[in-house]
């Protein structure tokens, strides 16, 4: 199980054993210990797209992504087994095997969370009719 930190500094939820420092240095950019060339690059929120090129050589491509267990990781169209980093972004492990393709990075939202708007979205309206009918019942 994870520790988490929050602060203002984060502005999101990390592992506790996250490096701040690590994940800003990376900005938006895919990082690889290894020769690849990254073209196309789309990014839209949390999810990204791109194509690679040029593996010669087993390497590792470090998303901008922190994993949250919520992203699904397609190769080419094929969904992959996602993996993380020691400071828990996404990782996707390139072999010579195939020297380029495309990656999509996709979320997938729980649907906890989906249930969890859709009670917050009922409950501002009802707060919100039961305002209007209080003021109409005073005037």
């Amino acid at each position: 199980m994870r520790e988490w930190n929050y602060g203002w500094g984060w502005i999101d939820y990390y592992a506790a054993d996250a490096s701040a420092e690590e994940i800003l240095t990376q900005g938006d950019t895919v990082r690889t210990d290894g020769e690849v060339s990254i073209t196309g690059y789309e990014r839209n929120g949390v999810e990204l797209s791109f194509d690679y090129s040029g593996v010669t050589e087993e390497c590792t491509l470090r998303l901008p992504i922190y994993d949250y267990d919520m992203h699904q990781i397609y190769l080419d169209g094929e969904l992959i087994r996602p993996a993380a980093s020691e400071n828990h972004q996404l990782t996707v492990e390139l072999t010579a095997e195939e020297p380029e393709g495309h990656i999509d990075v996709r979320y997938y939202e729980p649907l906890i969370y989906r249930i969890g708007s859709i009670v917050s979205l009922i409950s501002i309206v009802l707060w919100a009719v039961a305002g209007i009918r209080k003021r109409r019942r005073e005037s």
